[in-house]
Formats: structure tokens, C-alpha cells, sequence
């Protein structure tokens, strides 16, 4: 009896490892490209205009696919930087069926055939705050963006902690 209970046992633990393995877990069918996601802070703006530029920077993991599924990029934005930000800029969910990268791209033509697709939403403040106090909102994790599926499933989520200077058109400035 003790003899097939050890064997249960060991046979149980050796499915467990094999099975949860990373070897047979799918990859996520987009990533977020952490090194290319940011807030953008523009230097060189007009008067009146406070802002801030999110951009997410996405990779297609289906190797081979045609087409890719439509989702929703999905910006959220809480605590301290919340309670700045326009609500009118409060409508962060970006649909990939209507997403181009800088008109050209069409979204199915994601990596690996196609370039990274990069977007984001401009984040209008109600009041005036220093770059200071904005660079610790963005390092305190006030801004996360996740890529869902249509019916709401997460894919993945990432939240945006690089704060950058740049120009109002997104790029950054080398310092």
C-alpha cells in the first residue's frame, strides 16, 4: 500500500512540474514594449497648454498570422494625477481597428511582418503643476495602460513609470 501511495504521489508532482512548466505556456499575443512606453512631457508648448502625451509601444507574438485580433489599448489614470487631469481627457480606451501608426500601418501589420506599433492619448491638466510634481506622479505609477480583448480579458498591463521631455509631437529631447 505505501508502495503505489509513493507512486501517486510522485507521479502527481512529476505532471505538476512538467505541465506548469514555461515551455508549454503560450505567450501573450501582444507585448507591451516597456522600453519604448512612456509620458511625455512637452517642453516647447504654447501658452495655456498643459499637458501630458502617454505613448505604449506594442509587438505582435503571433508569428505567421495574417490578421490580428482587434483590442482595446486602455489608459488609467488614478490618484494624484486623476485629480488633475481634463475629463474630457478621461476617455483613454483606444480601439485597434481604428489605430494606424502615423497613418501608414495598418494594425495587421504588426511585428513580426510589420513595424511596432506605437500610440497613446494627449492628457489635458486643469491646473498648471511643476515637472517636478508631475515626473513623481508618473514614478508613483499613477498612469497604467493595459491591452484587453474586445470582451474585456487582459492581455497584458504595464504601468508607464519612464517620464520624459519631449515635443509636442511626441519625440524626445536628448538632454
Amino acid at each position: 500500500m505505501k508502495v503505489n501511495v509513493l507512486t501517486l504521489i510522485l507521479l502527481i508532482t512529476t505532471i505538476l512540474v512538467f505541465g506548469c512548466s514555461n515551455h508549454t505556456v503560450d505567450k501573450e499575443r501582444l507585448t507591451i514594449l516597456r522600453n519604448e512606453s512612456k509620458v511625455i512631457y512637452p517642453e516647447e508648448v504654447p501658452e495655456n497648454f498643459n499637458a501630458l502625451a502617454t505613448q505604449v509601444c506594442i509587438e505582435n507574438n503571433q508569428k505567421g498570422k495574417a490578421s490580428i485580433d482587434p483590442f482595446l489599448v486602455t489608459f488609467e489614470i488614478k490618484d494624484k494625477l486623476h485629480s488633475i487631469v481634463d475629463e474630457s481627457s478621461s476617455a483613454l480606451e483606444l480601439d485597434s481597428r481604428y489605430i494606424t501608426n502615423a497613418g501608414k500601418e495598418k494594425i495587421t501589420n504588426l511585428p513580426p511582418e510589420g513595424d511596432t506599433l506605437c500610440t497613446g492619448n494627449t492628457l489635458m491638466l486643469k491646473k498648471e503643476v511643476s515637472q517636478d510634481d508631475l515626473e513623481k506622479m508618473v514614478n508613483d505609477g499613477d498612469v497604467k495602460v493595459s491591452i484587453t480583448e474586445l470582451n474585456g480579458d487582459v492581455i497584458t498591463s504595464y504601468t508607464l513609470q519612464e517620464f520624459v521631455i519631449g515635443k509636442p509631437d511626441g519625440s524626445v529631447i536628448k538632454p
